[in-house]
């Protein structure tokens, strides 16, 4: 369970998925202690007094002035890289990467989601200042 909500702004193809991993993130028995934070899914800039806690494409220029967290699955100059996508017999696992920090999340062969849709939730559990670790393991404790 979150302690703290995560907002989404933007449109994305995969917007039911990743509202569908926040529920099954909320709804953990393992509790996650994190600030509130918006994930932006798209290029544009959404207003927000929500939170200053921002997860945003690495190619959304839009807050280029504003210091935010960027994450990426197709470029590793973002804070928050999804990298090496690989398949095993009955997972699928990829490396996240931010900063010096790295870990893999493995995802059951037969779920929905996928790595962008897994990535998307990482940045914002990150952009709440969850510790990549303990975010890694939050979310391999829902995925398996």
């Amino acid at each position: 369970m979150l302690k703290n909500e995560i907002i989404i702004k933007g449109k994305s193809p995969e917007l039911k998925l990743i509202k569908k991993l926040l529920q099954r993130c909320m709804e953990s028995e393992v509790v996650l202690e994190n600030q509130r934070a918006v994930l932006v899914l798209d290029k544009e800039i959404h207003m927000s007094a929500d939170t200053e806690n921002l997860a945003v494409p690495y190619h959304n220029k839009a807050y280029s002035g504003i210091d935010v967290l960027t994450y990426s699955q197709s470029d590793n100059r973002a804070d928050v890289a999804a990298l090496n996508l690989q398949s095993h017999q009955s997972t699928k696992s990829f490396e996240l990467l931010y900063g010096i920090e790295m870990g893999r999340i493995y995802i059951d062969k037969n779920s929905e989601f996928d790595m962008y849709s897994v990535m998307c939730v990482a940045a914002a559990l990150i952009a709440g200042k969850v510790p990549v670790k303990k975010a890694i393991e939050f979310l391999n404790s829902i995925l398996s």
